[in-house]
């Protein structure tokens, strides 16, 4: 129980949606936050929810903002149920790090979906 996160890279085949998955985060709960507001339109309901790569490359670039001047203000923690720990400590960096590489791997030419459950 916790926090799991996707996201999906989104293609058509013969009139279908299909989703690939190419990121899972677990508990990484300020990166689950920053969808909630900017994609999710403040709404927390562990619905599918299309973006583009331009945003996920604004959060790349906003993440590395965060480590590189360790301001945790940039992409705070989010509070929710299971959601995980809300410390501004090693942990939360190591966890912006991994989210950070793995946005590093995408395509920022393509489109995705976000999905969230606990």
């Amino acid at each position: 129980m916790g926090l799991d996160m996707f996201l999906y890279e989104k293609s058509y085949k013969n009139n279908k949606i299909e989703l690939k998955e190419v990121a899972y985060f677990r508990k990484i709960n300020s990166i689950h936050g920053w969808f909630v507001k900017n994609i999710q339109d403040d709404i927390d309901n562990c619905a599918y929810y299309s973006l583009e790569g331009d945003s996920l490359r604004e959060l790349h670039s906003l993440i590395s903002k965060a480590i590189e001047t360790k301001d945790a203000s940039l992409i705070p923690p989010t509070k929710g149920f299971f959601f995980g720990s809300y410390e501004i400590d090693d942990y939360y960096w190591e966890d912006l790090q991994k989210a950070k590489t793995a946005l590093s791997n995408l395509d920022f030419d393509k489109s995705y979906m976000y999905h969230s459950s606990w």
